[in-house]
């Protein structure tokens, strides 16, 4: 269950509902960026308007009985330079990242504060170039650093500690729920 403001909660009971999402990626303040038409400044942080910028995901995220990778993908218009010259180095690689929701009013501005959502917390697994930038985002499973002598599943986990069950509840997080987008 996810607890939503009232401001949210009307503006969902409302006949039209403004919503854009705000891409916190790693990189600096040029890749705080937004789908909205305007900048919008959200807990102290600026997210750019960037004509350019596309979203798309891999697939809705939900629960699921088995560990799956969920991915997300930003694409930024033509091949963009900036983004490019930030990450060539590959050091942002494995760097967290979060997709947030937020409610607008009729004017592109914020409701207020507190309607934002965060719906996406990753990490950047890869990016790519050729006549856009492309800055693929997943979850922790898709770079899950295996490591000799490490246990991956219920029946290697069970090899070492037998009767153990770990594995088999692991795709439970403590986090709460997030929206698929």
């Amino acid at each position: 269950m996810i607890t939503t403001t009232a401001t949210v909660t009307q503006s969902l009971a409302s006949v039209s509902t403004n919503v854009a999402l705000l891409m916190d990626l790693p990189g600096g303040s040029t890749m705080k960026v937004t789908d909205a038409v305007r900048d919008i400044t959200y807990d102290g942080v600026t997210y750019l308007a960037h004509g350019s910028v596309q979203f798309t995901n891999g697939g809705s995220v939900d629960r699921k009985t088995q560990l799956t990778i969920d991915s997300y993908t930003v694409n930024f218009g033509q091949a963009d330079r900036t983004a490019y010259d930030l990450y060539k180095d590959n050091s942002l690689v494995g760097a967290a990242a979060s997709i947030y929701l937020a409610f607008l009013d009729d004017a592109g501005a914020l409701l207020d504060p507190t309607s934002v959502l965060q719906v996406y917390s990753g990490q950047v697994h890869s990016w790519g170039l050729s006549k856009e930038f492309t800055v693929k985002l997943s979850n922790q499973w898709a770079a899950f650093d295996i490591q000799h002598g490490r246990t991956t599943s219920t029946t290697s986990q069970e090899e070492i500690y037998p009767g153990d069950t770990f594995f088999e509840y692991s795709y439970m997080e403590e986090l709460a729920t997030k929206w698929g987008l």
